[in-house]
């Protein structure tokens, strides 16, 4: 496979499902997802995952360049990953699977992997959701604007803003001293 990233064959499907969400295929795996679930399928088996979990692996992935080892987006699917290729993983590491003879590995390229983790996180991808998030800043984002340059100056600036008045607070106690 030393397709480069313009030459690679396209690998969504052209129609949104019932959900409004396309469905994308590499090699023998499959994606899909509905409003809370991706469904991967490989040749032996499918598994079902909830999507934020799903997609914060996607953008993980995404995002070290495909460089960390091994990036576990839940107990059956993952990826390893090498200098310049990747092996999307079911079941691999999951003795359950392995035991039943329902565990799948492939190789790709880095490039073809790359281009559909980011169509899938551009189809699937709702307004609002953050991958890189904590649960408790996912309250305050509804309050930001969806401008994320804006949003990290807000940010950053109620971090500055809570700092400072954790050290006057601190100053304080220690002037009473």
């Amino acid at each position: 496979m030393s397709q480069t990233p313009d030459t690679l064959p396209e690998v969504g499907s052209i129609e949104p499902n019932r959900h409004g969400y396309r469905s994308f295929t590499l090699g023998g795996f499959g994606f899909s997802r509905d409003d809370y679930f991706a469904d991967v399928t490989w040749p032996k088996g499918h598994h079902m995952l909830p999507v934020d979990a799903f997609l914060r692996a996607l953008q993980r992935d995404i995002a070290w360049g495909f460089f960390y080892g091994i990036v576990n987006f839940d107990a059956v699917v993952g990826t390893v990953n090498h200098y310049g290729s990747v092996d999307l993983f079911a079941g691999r590491f999951n003795a359950h699977y392995r035991k039943a003879g329902l565990d799948h590995s492939e190789r790709f390229t880095t490039p073809l992997i790359q281009r559909v983790f980011e169509a899938m996180l551009d189809d699937w991808t709702n307004a609002g959701f953050d991958p890189f998030a904590s649960p408790s800043w996912t309250k305050m984002r509804a309050k930001l604007p969806i401008d994320s340059s804006i949003r990290s100056s807000e940010l950053a600036c109620r971090s500055i803003a809570l700092t400072s008045r954790w050290f006057s607070s601190s100053s304080r106690r220690l002037a009473r001293r």
